[in-house]
C-alpha cells in the first residue's frame, strides 16, 4: 500500500515536473508564432512598400522617356527644315551664277540688268529668310512653352499629387488638343484620375486617347487600363475582348504581357 502511494505520488510528481518543463516551452513557443505572425505583417508591409517605389520608379523612367522622345522629334524636325533652307538657298545660288554668265556674255546692257536683278532678288531672298527664321525662333519658343507646361504637370503626377496632375493634364489637352505630348497626356490624366479610383473618368480619358490617336505609343497602356476598369465595373465579356485586342495587335508590348496574364485568371 505504502509502496503504491509512493509510485503514485512519483508519478504525480513527475507529472507535475513535466508540465512545468514544458510550459516555458510552450510560452516561448506561442510567443516564437506570435512573433512571426508579428514579423509576417510588416514583411507583407514592406513588400507593399516596395511595390509602390518600382511603380513610381516606372512612371519617372516613362515619363523621362517620353520627354527624350519629343525632343528628338523636335530636333529632327528642325534638322529637316534647316537641310530645306539649305538646299534653297544652294539651288538659288546655282540659279542666279548661271543667269549672270549668260548676261555677261550678252553685252554691258545685259551685265547691267543682270545686276540690278540679283540685288532685287537678294533683297527679296534676305527680307524672306529673316522672316522665316523670326517664325522658327517663335514656333521653337511656343514649343518649348508646351513641353514645359507638359513636364509641370508630369512633376506634379510624380509627386503623387494626384487630383491636381489630373486638372493639369486636363488643361494640358484642352489648350493644345493637336500636340504631339497630347496623346501622353490624355494617358496620364487617366492614370492619374484611375489611381484615385475616378475609374468612369479614368476610362473616359483612355478612350479620348485610343480613338484620337491611333498610332501614339501609349495606345497599348490605354487599352489594357481600359480592360482592367472593365474588369472593376463586373463587365468580363468586354474586358476580355479589350485584353485580346491588346494581344493581338500589339503582342511585343509590355501591355500585352500584362494582358495575358490577365486574360489568364479571366478564364475562356
Amino acid at each position: 500500500m505504502l509502496i503504491s502511494k509512493v509510485v503514485r505520488f512519483g508519478a504525480t510528481t513527475a507529472v507535475i515536473a513535466l508540465v512545468l518543463a514544458v510550459a516555458p516551452i510552450a510560452g516561448a513557443t506561442d510567443s516564437s508564432q506570435s512573433g512571426q505572425t508579428s514579423g509576417g505583417g510588416a514583411n507583407v508591409l514592406t513588400i507593399y512598400l516596395q511595390m509602390q517605389q518600382l511603380k513610381q520608379r516606372i512612371r519617372n523612367m516613362q515619363g523621362e522617356i517620353e520627354t527624350l522622345q519629343h525632343r528628338l522629334a523636335q530636333t529632327r524636325k528642325l534638322e529637316k527644315k534647316n537641310y530645306q533652307s539649305l538646299a534653297q538657298k544652294v539651288t538659288g545660288q546655282s540659279s542666279t551664277n548661271g543667269g549672270s554668265a549668260s548676261n555677261n556674255s550678252s553685252g554691258g546692257g545685259g551685265s547691267q540688268q543682270s545686276s540690278t536683278t540679283k540685288q532685287a532678288k537678294s533683297s527679296s531672298s534676305g527680307g524672306h529668310t529673316h522672316q522665316t527664321s523670326a517664325g522658327e525662333k517663335h514656333q521653337n519658343q511656343s514649343e518649348n512653352a508646351i513641353h514645359q507646361q507638359y513636364m509641370a504637370a508630369f512633376n506634379t503626377l510624380k509627386n503623387g499629387n494626384y487630383d491636381k496632375a489630373a486638372s493639369a493634364f486636363e488643361t494640358f489637352v484642352t489648350k493644345h488638343p493637336h500636340n504631339g505630348l497630347t496623346d501622353n497626356a490624355y494617358y496620364w490624366r487617366g492614370e492619374a484620375l484611375y489611381v484615385q479610383q475616378h475609374y468612369e473618368n479614368a476610362k473616359k480619358s483612355f478612350e479620348k486617347l485610343v480613338n484620337n490617336f491611333p498610332k501614339s505609343p501609349k495606345l497599348p497602356d490605354a487599352l489594357y487600363k481600359i480592360g482592367l476598369i472593365q474588369i472593376h465595373d463586373g463587365h468580363q465579356d468586354n474586358a476580355k475582348s479589350t485584353l485580346d485586342r491588346v494581344i493581338k495587335n500589339y503582342g511585343e508590348s509590355r501591355a500585352a504581357n500584362l494582358a495575358r496574364k490577365k486574360r489568364k485568371q479571366l478564364g475562356s
